[in-house]
């Protein structure tokens, strides 16, 4: 019985909420078991007293209950004590560790598998330690008897039998008392107390039948005794080695719950993320920790709506108000958002999560978290002013950034600024790359491609300029830089650049080019001006020349590099057909390109009105049969009147509304004065033909 309760103790403690271990207490320790939960009032003198066998504190006691209990227990390495107050207290390294009580709360003990003391035998194994034990019972009988003049058959086979009992159990020693009998018999059988052959076996004096029933029946009590005393040592030994098992389990589980608690904590702190539990049919709640930092408030503080209502900044509290009202009436999760105000006047940006369920009543209960957000705000807010005061200035310095994900070929990044250089609205969405591409003109569209996969496979900085038409039909340009970002495998991941637009740099180093244009033809005219005069002068005092032999061929090429810039300008084209043969003449240099410069700029004149044909000049050096150096400046602008054709060599007369009438006039006396003469033509088609004939240089001619 006392070994069936210890039992029923044991595996009953697996579940250790408080009431089922009450009602263990009540199974191992009887009606007794009420003084470890209920006070009694035992006096300090009858503390130990009560413990012991047959004293008992009851008026219908037997005294013995408590003592049983206490041996129980010091059999499990504990100890029961009375404590005045009127509680009974377990105290044992297995047991006091056994279980971890909280409120509502119980931890299950897994069962473990335990080593044996020994190897189990096979069943049979035990039937032959009876056979071998009553044999060993006879020689010791047989020898007793000879040594010592003895009987003692009795005493060696209840020997055997207690020895088969306790190593082997109750069923071999029933086989051995059978054994023992049968030797008992043959021990008594005539010539007794000997072991030796014996002839007659059935002649048995009918005065020891009594010793053989008294033998049986004391055999078989020992044996049942010795059995269940064996089976009860076993189990209190396995028992204890279960507990000792266990108690390391938990000291491990605890030793986890702990860490993880300890972990989930710091997680918390680190995070600032709360956890709570509401129950709407209580009311009450349950904060964690970092829950009651977030709030600003003593642990002593006993949570509730109200206060929660009462803390949030009044701004938001109809707001959390009507998230509470809704969330207990319909029993749904809420997430929301809120702000709560600080004793010291300080606010704080709160997000707040919780999952509705059911409890065991039915009713609704949330299990939550609440996260300090006040951080994260302020980050974001300093992030958009920065972002703020970025696109402003992209705005003023009309500059815009971007990223490119080489890997997924798609953009990863694009400021305002970007979309409104293209022409592109924001606000409408992503715009795909094509369009973009678009935009660009075709002209600078594969260059712009080119530049940009060149610094990914070279995994460098680029720079490229390209120009984009725009839907109103102006052009804009643009200057682009960017550098690649490189990845730990050593690949190209991204393009990160800035797009600037120089439109109006453009325009303005267009309008300066211009106008050091127009200074350099200022210049280049107040020259030629100054040789025409320098030029004038000489043939009005007709001093000498500086005549030198000089190639024709190359004062057309001095006075094409000298008038470019006019000629580029008017968008004209020239054409020179010149003779093989150098054709040297004997004259001065600057006269005579005086003389080109002005043909050229007549013919460029000439051609200004033309906008129907290509404006061409074509410039011919040739020689005659009579060794005369030709040299004729044509051109396909507005020709020459017929009535006008003799004037044109006269002083002050001129077609030009600007024009002094001295230029052709000047021309004609500078070759006449060469030995040749200056002659103008219309053309069978559009334009005019100049033309003036000098003579070889003597030297030459020979």
């Amino acid at each position: 019985m006392m070994r069936n309760q210890i039992t029923n103790f044991r595996n009953s403690t697996g579940q250790c909420s408080p009431a089922r271990l009450r009602w263990n207490c009540a199974g191992l320790f009887g009606r007794h078991a009420d003084l470890a939960w209920t006070a009694i009032g035992i006096s300090a003198e009858n503390a130990d007293l009560l413990l012991d066998a047959f004293p008992t504190a009851k008026s219908s006691g037997t005294g013995t209950g408590l003592s049983i209990c206490r041996s129980i227990v010091e059999a499990l390495r504990g100890r029961l004590c009375g404590n005045v107050g009127g509680a009974a207290v377990i105290s044992s390294a297995s047991v006091g560790s056994l279980m971890t009580l909280k409120t509502g709360r119980a931890t299950r003990m897994i069962k473990p598998d335990l080593p044996q003391r020994w190897p189990k035998l096979p069943a049979i194994s035990y039937y032959a330690i009876a056979v071998l034990s009553v044999a060993a019972a006879v020689v010791a009988t047989e020898l007793l008897t000879r040594l010592l003049h003895a009987e003692p058959i009795a005493l060696s086979m209840l020997c055997a039998v207690i020895f088969v009992a306790w190593l082997s159990g109750f069923s071999p020693a029933l086989f051995a008392i059978a054994l023992a009998l049968l030797a008992f018999h043959y021990y008594s059988a005539p010539p007794i107390n000997s072991f030796t052959w014996k002839d007659n076996l059935l002649a048995v004096d009918i005065s020891e039948v009594p010793r053989l029933i008294l033998f049986s029946t004391t055999s078989l009590f020992v044996a049942f005794m010795i059995s269940a005393q064996s089976k009860a040592t076993e189990n209190l030994r396995r028992s204890r080695d279960e507990l000792q098992v266990a108690i390391e389990d938990q000291k491990r589980i605890e030793a986890a719950l702990l860490r993880s608690e300890m972990y989930l904590t710091e997680a918390q702190r680190l995070s600032r993320t709360g956890s709570f539990g509401w129950s709407v049919s209580s009311g009450e709640i349950v904060w964690s920790n970092e829950t009651f930092r977030i709030f600003q408030c003593d642990r002593t503080t006993k949570p509730t709506v109200e206060f929660i209502v009462q803390r949030t900044h009044p701004e938001d509290r109809a707001a959390v108000r009507l998230t509470i009202d809704r969330a207990s009436s319909e029993g749904k999760d809420f997430n929301h958002e809120y702000r709560l105000l600080m004793p010291d006047g300080a606010v704080k940006y709160v997000h707040a999560v919780a999952h509705a369920a059911r409890d065991a009543s039915g009713g609704i209960e949330f299990i939550g978290a609440v996260t300090d957000t006040t951080v994260a705000r302020e980050t974001e807010r300093k992030l958009r002013r920065s972002e703020g005061y970025l696109a402003e200035t992209q705005h003023l310095n009309r500059t815009s950034s971007w990223a490119w994900d080489v890997h997924r070929r798609e953009w990863a990044y694009r400021s305002a600024e970007v979309y409104r250089l293209f022409g592109f609205d924001s606000e409408k969405g992503p715009v795909p790359l094509q369009a973009f591409r678009d935009r660009i003109l075709p002209e600078d569209r594969r260059r712009n491609i080119e530049t940009a996969s060149q610094a990914i496979r070279e995994k460098t900085d680029f720079e490229v300029d390209f120009r984009m038409a725009l839907p109103d039909g102006s052009i804009r340009h643009v200057h682009s830089v960017g550098h690649p970002v490189v990845g730990g495998d050593g690949d190209v991941t991204e393009l990160i650049g800035a797009h600037v637009d120089v439109t109006e740099q453009y325009a303005a180093k267009q309008a300066l080019q211009r106008a050091l244009e127009k200074i350099n033809g200022a210049i280049s005219d107040a020259n030629r001006v100054s040789e025409v005069i320098r030029g004038v002068r000489a043939l009005a005092n007709k001093s000498d020349m500086e005549r030198v032999p000089l190639d024709l061929n190359d004062v057309v090429r001095e006075v094409i590099a000298l008038v470019q810039r006019e000629l580029t300008s008017h968008r004209i084209s020239v054409r020179t057909e010149l003779a093989p043969d150098p054709p040297i003449v004997h004259g001065d240099r600057v006269q005579l390109q005086q003389v080109m410069i002005n043909l050229v700029m007549n013919s460029i004149e000439a051609m200004e009105p033309v906008r129907d044909r290509s404006r061409e000049l074509v410039i011919r050096s040739r020689q005659d049969d009579v060794h005369r150096v030709l040299l004729s400046v044509t051109d396909c602008g507005v020709g020459i009147a017929s009535d006008d054709a003799d004037r044109l060599f006269k002083a002050f007369f001129t077609t030009k509304s600007g024009g002094m009438g001295m230029g052709l006039s000047i021309c004609r006396s500078i070759v006449e004065a060469h030995g040749g003469r200056l002659s103008a033509s219309r053309n069978e088609g559009p334009g005019a033909t100049f033309q003036f004939v000098l003579p070889f240089h003597q030297e030459h001619a020979l």
